[in-house]
């Protein structure tokens, strides 16, 4: 991924903001989310009480449990010895009871199924005040269904050839808070009917439809970069010169 979304992604997690932020990365494995998500944590570490980077957890989970994944997870964060977890429910909650109070860094490297987000960082009600929570996965569906996922206010999806997306059309609509939002090749059949009007940047290059939604209002939004599309109006009687 190219330095431009390094620093989009940098400058929007703003760990000196308060508030509890997901931050999703989605693209194909091998595109380089996992150094972008590395090199964010290792910029700003420092303004967090504690971090913690879970790599490869669906390789991990595989082998160990989710629930070794918790231990280390919670070990990390507290600078303990690896905590003893019953089992993934018992870990959650001690996520929970353990981290609200906290602003910490957590990422979540190569997630592949909803349970591991939901019993390693549920919602941020889990977390304390300026806490992040960067998410990097291959699999946009599982960013949609998490239970945190209406918080989740920033999005990368960055693909190197393009790729045909049958998402139904109102796939982004449980993602009403994104306010960034990076897309880069891929084609979307079925059209789209939903856009955040949280967005404050919208960077879709190659955008596949001739207009952006119906009832997309773009009152927040500082930069818009379309290029290559096939987009002809912004919203319908507003033609692009």
């Amino acid at each position: 991924m190219d330095s431009r979304i390094h620093d989009l992604l940098r400058n929007y997690i703003c760990p000196q903001l308060g508030g509890v932020r997901f931050i999703g990365i989605h693209g194909m494995r091998g595109i380089g989310k996992t150094t972008l998500a590395r090199a964010i944590h290792d910029e700003i570490c420092q303004d967090f009480d504690r971090t913690c980077f879970l790599s490869n957890v669906r390789e991990k989970s595989e082998k160990h449990s989710l629930v070794s994944l918790q231990e280390k997870l919670l070990s990390r964060i507290l600078m303990t010895k690896d905590e003893n977890i019953d089992d993934e429910y018992a870990g959650a909650a001690m996520i929970e009871r353990r981290l609200c109070k906290l602003k910490v860094l957590v990422v979540i490297d190569d997630v592949d199924h909803i349970n591991q987000l939901n019993k390693l960082a549920g919602c941020r009600d889990w977390f304390g005040p300026g806490s992040r929570i960067i998410v990097t996965t291959p699999d946009i569906h599982l960013l949609r269904g998490h239970d945190g996922t209406d918080k989740i206010r920033a999005m990368v999806m960055d693909l190197p050839e393009l790729e045909v997306a049958h998402w139904k059309p109102e796939a982004f609509s449980n993602l009403s808070q994104v306010s960034l939002l990076h897309i880069r090749n891929v084609d979307l059949p079925k059209g789209l009917t939903f856009l955040s009007n949280s967005l404050r940047l919208l960077d879709w290059s190659g955008y596949p439809l001739r207009s952006l939604p119906q009832n997309f209002e773009p009152d927040k939004l500082i930069e818009l970069n379309l290029c290559r599309s096939n987009i002809e109006h912004l919203r319908e009687g507003a033609k692009i010169l």
